[in-house]
Order: C-alpha cells, then structure tokens, then sequence
C-alpha cells in the first residue's frame, strides 16, 4: 500500500447503462461457424459462473460456441485474442452451461492478450468464454483457425488385385480380392463414387463354360458374364472391360478378339451397386461350370471409380457492396439488414436459401465483420460469397470530473494525482481507451486553485474533456532545530520515479534481471496504490536462480536514539522463495526482517533498529528466488526516523548599554521546510523587552556589599539567568548573591522579607574597574 496514514477519499459513481452484449449469457452463445475473424466486445457483460479450472478473479465475459461436425477426431483449434485492445483471458469447456469440464485456458499469450489451443473430437459442442484480466472489459478481436471441417473423399480410386494369376480349371472356383481404403458411397450426389468400370484379363479353353461375378464388400453380387464367349472367346488371353456407358451387350461376345468394352449382363453398376459403400474387400469370382479341363488362368482384375465433385452447374451467388454503418445510440454496435441474390440454372431463383452468418438483422459490434453468404441447389452444389459489415462508433464519450484538494509533500514539497483521482464516473457506450491530464504535477509555487482538463479517450479514438479544480495546500508547519534543542530527524523515500532514486543502488548477485521502478503493480496479489520498488520474478524467467538486493544511501547516526525504520512490504511466492530486510551496524549485516509465505495484504512496518547506530548506517532488501520460478517483492514508503542534538548554545553578550540584539537566524540549526520559509522574533502572548542599568559606570554609586536592584518584564514563558557580567574594582575572587520576587523592587528596597530567601550565589574573579566581571551562577 502507499502511505503509512491513509487517506480514503470516497467517490460517488454515477451508474450509466451500457447495453449488454447479446452473448452476454451462456444460454445465447454465438455460434462459430468457421474460421475468420469476429470483432466484439465484453462492455456491459456479466460476470459469469465457471469452473475451478480458471484461475484469479474473472470478469465480465460473452460466449460462443464451436460445433466440430467433421466426423473426425483430431482436429487442432485456436482461438486467438492477440491484437485486442485490454488485457484478456480466454477458456474453452466442454459439456453443456451450468454442467462444464475444462478443455482449455489461456493467459498472456501474446504480451497481455490470450490464446487457447485444442484438439477436438469430431462430434463435440463447446463452449468458449472471452473476458478480461482482474475485473476489465473492452474491445477483442477473436480469430478462429483450424476450424473442424470433414475431410474431403480423398480422390479417384484405381485398385488392382494382387497374387495373380490363378489357374482356373473344372471343378474350379476361382477368386481375386482387393481392397478399397477411401470412404464413401457410389451415388450421384457431390462426395459420392461414380462407378466407372470392372476390368479383367483372363485365358481359357472354351470361355462360355466361365461365369464372372463382382463381389462388393456387403456381398451384393452381379453377373457380368455368364456363359458367353463361345469356345474360343478367350484364346488367348483377352481383356474384358465392364461400363455402364458401354453400347456393348456381353452376351453377343462369341469369339475373340473381345471389343473395348460391355455392359456387364447383371445391369448398370452404378445402378446396382447405388449406396454400395466403397471401403472393404471387392471380390472376382469366376466359376469354370464345364465338365473337362479346358485349362486357363485370371491374369489381372481391377476397379476404377471417380469421386464425384459437381453435379450439374452449380449456383451463382452475389453479395452486397460492403456496409458502413454507425453505432445506436448508447451501444457498441448497431443491427445491419441485407440480402444477396443467388440463382440456380436447373432451380431458378434460390435466394430465398441463402444462409448468411451472421445473420441479417443481428447486431454487429463496433469494427468490421466478415458475412458469409452460402446457398446449395438441389444437386448438392454450395456457392459462397462474402462482404464485410463495419460499424463506426461516433459517440464521444462521457467525460466528468469532480473537484479535489491535494496537499503538498512535507519532503518534496511536491504533489501527484492521476486521472482516475479527477475522475467522477466518466463512461463510454464502447469502454474507455485512456484518460489523461495536463497537468498530473504540482509544486509549492501552485498552492491554491488550479485548473486541470481530464481528457477521455474510448476504445475508437473518440475523445471528450471536462475541467477540475484541483487546489493544492501546503498544511505541513515547518519542523526546526534550535540551537541547543533536541531534534526529530527522518529520511524517507517513496519510490515515485521511473528509475533507481538518487542515493539509492541496486545489486544483482544472480540473475539478469534487476529491481523495477515506475509502477505500483505486484505480479499477482495485491498491488501498490502508486510506484513502488519491485522485483518480477515471474517476468525473470525460469531457469535461472535471481538474487538482487536494493540498497539505502548511508546514513551517519552517531550519538542518535530510538531510531525506527519504517516501511510497506508486498511478497508473494510460488514454491520456496525469501525476501530478508537487513541494517549495517558498522560491521556486519544484521537481519530485521523475513518474509517467507505470502501477505495477503500490503504490510506496514515499523521496527525499531536503535541497537545498531553507527555513522555508516544503511538498509538492505534482498530477495532470492532460491533457483525457483516465483512472484517476488515490492518495497515502498520508506521512513528512517531518529533522535538527535542539533548543536551547543548561543552566547550573548550585552553591550556598553546593557543591551543585545540577536539575529532569528542565529538561533536555528536546521529548518526542514518543502516550500521555504521566514524566520521572525517576537513573543507569544505580549511582553516588552527591558532594559537593565548596569554597574560599568564609576559613579553609579555601588560598593562592596551594595545591592542593586532591577525591574525585568518577561512573557508568558519564564527566562532563565545562568551567569552575569559585574563592574569592580577588584581584581581578585568574589562571591555574589542573588534575590528575586515577583513585581517591583520599588518600594521594596528596604523590605527584606519581601524578597525571600537568596534565589541563587555565584563567583567571579574580578577584571577591575570599568572592565566586566563575569559571574557563572552555580545553578540557573
């Protein structure tokens, strides 16, 4: 925390709607249909109740869903928030809202944005949540890639049997296999396997005893050939090709040579074998059903079929031009209409399937989103065409200020405020970018009103100011050392600037890494409320041990009491790690303090060092990671405070006339005073100074055991006498008594009881006549 006294100043917010996103749910998660880029905000969201799985706090979030209908598991998504304007979190679940498992989570992947990678399932929905670091919401930009999609059939198959040739000889019974790997079905729909033919080289000795059979893998059969080819069909060797184009009838083959192609003699095979899936074991039988051995062998068989990629022309669709247009009032987005055309050269006009995601009439977050228009025909054959939606943001933002009294440092004799102390509640339909003063400093030389403008700026570049008086008070009375006192002295240190103070130094005993100044931010836990003295041991790295010490300036102590060393200690540790406070007692190094588990809170402390004055006094923070990877220490606010003389007495001696005259100044040792100051003299609550006749003149009458008696007016406070100056004419020792009452000594100068006792003696020697004498009482 910053400051050992804290002053809390209370805001009164004033609450301003913002619109909420229509995502804003789980229950209306917008869908992610592919991959692209999706820009949107959490401005106005909720937060929302999620597993143990995401660690810290979470803030207000939407949600969208990502549905893998490939088919096929293994598909690797990533869903990026590199480039978004605030620092983001990302989480992916599986399951269903209110019911979910952790998949995935992610932050700071690229500098303080998130990125989140996953291997999906091919049959899953999940649910992806966008929200922000601590409780901080803003524009994102959300990029899908690797989007599950189905594999496409893989290409044309051409299979041929192995292990041949097989003889063929009565009784025989001959088959070939081969083996189909792509998937898919013999249709006429895009994806599908056209047929295209049965191939197969065989001899025999009389060709019509051969029945030929193709096989699927489900055990379907169809004849191509039976009882055909007369005796010497096949003698040789022919190549029998079986196609549904053919204008070839197999039954009219009688001798050979055999002609380029047939249709097989069981029907089509695309008709035949229509839904027949491809994958598996594709059989040739061929069964020689004669009674001698005719002799002959299968030499080769083998299938081809296409894989079917456009069936008929497919449709034609067009787009809207691009559409700019500006947010509604007081929402971060705006409801964009449109519509594409799409015409089909079999089905017509098919605009009225056209599929547009997102959808015309939903709303669209301030920037630019990508429209995907799509439309399939009748055949199966998918268009697409795409056109971008922007939407401007030209609402200025909401800018209010408040007042505010600052006081001067009694050190610095300097003040600092931020915007968000001028700040009143300013606000944005699309969240607030920046805010910015002109003028953040104040010295001793700007006590009073002073004008300040608070500049807003939001997430589009819109900007909007509004003026604050900000008077500045020096309230801080100057601390002075008078000659002879006794003072309090402090040395302190807060750790503002944007680098090591002056006096100050670092020490890096391991590591690359050294102490951070300019921020009051802790890597995890609580942060300093302004610049501190850090050290992030988490930006450090892991992999290396880091052990860094910051250093006082020295301080010379000698003769000082009830000293104290004051200060504000964060620490925060993963695994083992320690931070140890120590002072130098002019010999050694002497521990104070240690920190080893974690503060929950920023700690104020206040420990007392008297023990180990010397005059090269120092303090030492030093923390090691002990070759973990932790969090680290901060150190703010340092005080030394101590007692100490600030010097002897002042002499004063009168003049001829029994009068001095002192300067203010010569009664000050220091004066610790920011903003300057002015001496002057004078008593509190009235009183004169008087005047004293003294016995330096001869003729005054005096002699050895004479009285002299004077009138002295004094203040409120009481004076002290601690030695005189005589006239005599003696030149040797004397002694001197000295009386006192109360009032004057006229009428009194014979009335022995009213001056009492003798209020103090003394002795002197004497300097002779005209010359002073000085008597020193034996007490004041």
């Amino acid at each position: 925390m910053k400051k050992i006294t804290f002053l809390i100043l209370t805001f009164f917010i004033c609450a301003v709607g913002l619109a909420q996103p229509a995502n804003d749910l789980c229950a209306n998660a917008i869908a992610i249909t592919g991959d692209g880029v999706i820009n949107a905000t959490t401005v106005g969201a909720t937060v929302d109740a999620v597993p143990a799985c995401i660690t810290g706090s979470v803030a207000p979030g939407v949600w969208y869903t990502l549905t893998d209908a490939s088919g096929v598991p293994g598909s690797s998504v990533t869903l990026s928030l590199c480039g978004s304007a605030y620092d983001t979190k990302i989480a992916v679940f599986s399951g269903t809202c209110g019911a979910f498992g952790c998949i995935a989570y992610n932050d700071d992947f690229c500098g303080l944005q998130s990125q989140a990678t996953f291997t999906s399932d091919g049959s899953s929905t999940y649910h992806v949540l966008v929200y922000g670091f601590g409780s901080g919401t803003g524009a994102f930009t959300l990029t899908t890639t690797g989007f599950p999609v189905a594999p496409p059939p893989v290409g044309d198959i051409s299979e041929c049997a192995v292990g041949l040739p097989l003889p063929i000889d009565p009784p025989a019974s001959v088959t070939s296999t081969l083996t189909v790997t792509e998937t898919g079905v013999i249709g006429v729909a895009n994806g599908d396997y056209h047929f295209d033919d049965v191939i197969l080289n065989a001899a025999s000795g009389w060709a019509s005893d051969l029945e030929i059979v193709l096989i699927a893998p489900s055990s379907a059969s169809l004849v191509l050939s039976s009882g055909n080819g007369g005796i010497g069909g096949l003698t040789p060797a022919q190549t029998l090709t079986f196609k549904d184009s053919s204008t070839n009838d197999i039954t009219a083959w009688t001798s050979a040579p055999t002609l380029p192609d047939y249709q097989a003699e069981g029907g089509l095979l695309n008709t035949f074998f229509a839904g027949e899936p491809v994958n598996g074991t594709w059989t040739l039988s061929i069964v020689d059903n004669g009674p001698f051995g005719d002799g002959g062998s299968l030499n080769s068989f083998c299938i081809n079929m296409s894989l079917i990629t456009v069936v008929g022309n497919p449709p034609t669709i067009a787009c809207p031009a691009d559409i700019t247009i500006n947010n509604a009032v007081g929402t971060c987005g705006a409801v964009a209409n449109f519509a594409g055309v799409a015409f089909d050269v079999e089905d017509g006009n098919i605009s009225s399937s056209i599929v547009a995601t997102p959808a015309s009439g939903s709303t669209f977050a301030v920037g630019v989103t990508n429209v995907i228009l799509s439309v399939t025909d009748s055949d199966g054959n998918t268009s697409t065409c795409n056109f971008n939606v922007t939407v401007l943001d030209n609402e200025l933002p909401v800018a209010v200020c408040q007042d505010i009294t600052v006081d001067l440092d009694p050190v610095t004799g300097m003040a600092t405020i931020t915007a968000a102390d001028v700040d009143n509640g300013s606000n944005d339909n699309c969240g607030i970018a920046s805010m910015s003063l002109d003028v953040s400093s104040f010295d001793c030389s700007m006590t009073g009103a002073n004008t300040v403008i608070l500049t807003v700026t939001d997430n589009s570049g819109n900007s909007s100011t509004c003026t604050s008086t900000v008077t500045v008070q020096d309230v801080t009375a100057p601390e002075i050392f008078c000659v002879g006192g006794f003072g309090i002295f402090t040395e302190s240190e807060d750790f503002e600037g944007a680098s090591v103070p002056a006096g100050w130094s670092t020490i890096v005993e391991a590591g690359a890494a050294d102490w951070e100044f300019g921020s009051g931010d802790m890597p995890i836990g609580p942060d300093f409320p302004t610049n501190a003295a850090i050290f992030n041991d988490d930006a450090a790295g892991n992999g290396q041990t880091n052990l860094v010490r910051l250093l006082s300036p020295v301080y010379d102590l000698t003769g000082a009491s009830n000293v104290t060393v004051d200060y504000d200690v964060a620490f925060q540790e993963f695994g083992d790690q320690i931070f140890t406070v120590e002072v130098f007692d002019g010999a050694a190094w002497q521990q104070i303090a240690l920190y080893d588990a974690n503060l929950a809170t920023i700690q104020t402390e206040s420990i007392d060092v008297s023990a180990y004055v010397n005059a090269a006094f120092q303090v030492r923070y030093t923390y090691d990671d002990l070759g973990g990877w932790g969090w680290g220490p901060g150190v703010d606010n340092f005080l030394l405070s101590y007692e100490a003389a600030s010097g002897g007495g002042l002499d004063v001696f009168l003049d001829a006339n029994g009068m001095a005259s002192v300067d203010p100044n010569d009664l000050l040792v220091s004066v610790n005073e920011a903003c300057g100051y002015t001496v002057t003299a004078g008593g509190v609550g009235g009183g004169t100074t008087g005047s004293l006749s003294t016995m330096f003149i001869g003729t005054n009458g005096g002699a050895s055991g004479w009285t002299v008696m004077y009138d002295v007016t004094v203040g409120p406070a009481d004076i002290e006498v601690t030695e005189l100056d005589i006239n005599s004419t003696s030149t040797t020792a004397f002694d001197l008594d000295l009386y006192v009452l109360t009032g004057t000594y006229v009428g009194n100068e014979t009335n022995a009881a009213a001056w009492g006792a003798v209020a103090a003696t003394g002795s002197g020697t004497g300097a002779g006549t005209d010359l002073p004498s000085n008597v020193v009482l034996d007490a004041p």
